[in-house]
């Protein structure tokens, strides 16, 4: 089991770079436009397109990158916990946590003398706190308090997720759902005060609103047993619903742009409940179907051993690569097939081959710190 979830980080963490990697394909079609073509931006004229078409469906297909390492994060709190204690010891989350925030801050003052350095952006000393707290250094930073919190909450979720797993799933999915539910009366520009205050009160990096991949990857951690014979009787359906509910995400994208007219911006940044319930049934496919023979199922698994690593440095190095091509090589930007080509090596590939050079420098003491 612990090499097939390898895998699926290895899987998770490539869709990470390629949905990241889809923003500055999106950017290029709609916004910088005018780089390669003699038109004024926002140009909407690709869209509807087979190119437009192909990176959303890239995009939505990839969507449960996050929630992938959530629930990986959630049957390694099960494993970590055994089957005779009560619930996992502090020590043991203390020194998972440390293991995150190290390379976390690192990276954190990285990005923030960058800024300093590359564009004047000095903030004060109690705003660097607060980012920091918060995961602001760059947007997908705030995963790492995310999962530090539920890794703190572990400790009382897993008493639940034991010996009460079915009332525990319903009641950490109705949270999730509840959550993200309210998000679309925001994307609607439907203001109700109470809404609009549950809304501040439940942010991204705010672990409710992403809490039951976590729980999910616990259950499934203390009751792998049952849930095998479950996915076993049931992997054809639920392959057929993941292909299913990845067409209702794109159908739920197209309609909710719609609806916003042409609001490209927050409808892509935003995340739909379909999606959501796509990339479950995603996980649910990939193990029950686990006697099927996978493409490069080593490389996978060091890619996996790797994610937080990659995860740290990839939004960095394609805002890097996407500023480079922006200024210097624009007509790759009306070249969808090459502009993504080079986005995605460099985005995955810079990451893993500095932490393969530093593995094997002098240095090498230093890659815990730099990279988990």
């Amino acid at each position: 089991m612990t090499r097939r979830l390898l895998t699926l980080l290895g899987i998770a963490v490539i869709c990470v770079v390629l949905f990241h990697s889809t923003v500055y394909g999106f950017n290029s079609l709609f916004f910088w436009t005018n780089r390669y073509a003699d038109v004024s931006v926002p140009n909407f004229d690709q869209y509807g397109t087979p190119t437009y078409y192909s990176l959303l469906f890239i995009r939505r297909a990839v969507a449960f990158g996050v929630g992938v390492f959530l629930f990986v994060s959630g049957y390694f709190v099960a494993f970590a916990t055994g089957r005779k204690n009560e619930t996992i010891e502090w020590k043991v989350i203390w020194t998972r946590i440390l293991y995150l925030l190290i390379p976390y801050f690192i990276w954190s003052t990285v990005i923030f003398t960058g800024k300093a350095l590359a564009y004047g952006q000095i903030l004060s000393p109690m705003e660097y706190v607060r980012r920091f707290l918060l995961g602001q250094a760059t947007t997908a930073y705030y995963y790492v308090p995310l999962i530090c919190q539920l890794y703190v909450v572990s400790r009382f979720m897993v008493p639940l997720a034991k010996k009460h797993w079915k009332l525990f799933l319903v009641t950490t999915a109705v949270i999730q759902f509840a959550v993200q539910a309210l998000r679309y009366f925001n994307l609607l520009d439907i203001s109700n005060p109470t809404i609009d205050t549950l809304i501040r009160l439940t942010p991204i990096w705010f672990f409710p609103i992403r809490i039951f991949w976590f729980a999910l990857g616990l259950v499934i951690g203390f009751h792998f047993k049952q849930f095998k014979e479950f996915l076993m009787r049931t992997r054809w359906v639920f392959l057929v619903a993941t292909i299913l509910l990845l067409i209702a995400s794109l159908v739920e994208f197209e309609t909710l742009l719609h609806l916003t007219n042409m609001d490209w911006r927050r409808v892509a940044s935003f995340s739909p409940i379909s999606s959501t319930l796509y990339g479950i049934s995603f996980i649910f496919t990939f193990l029950a179907f686990d006697k099927l023979s996978r493409p490069l199922p080593a490389e996978l698994s060091d890619i996996g051993t790797k994610s937080y690593g990659v995860y740290l440095l990839t939004d960095q190095v394609l805002d890097l690569t996407g500023t480079l091509m922006y200024r210097f090589t624009p007509w790759v930007l009306g070249n969808q097939l090459l502009y993504q080509i080079v986005m995605v090596a460099a985005g995955l590939g810079i990451p893993l081959l500095l932490m393969n050079r530093i593995s094997k420098s002098p240095a090498r003491r230093m890659y815990r710190y730099l990279f988990g």
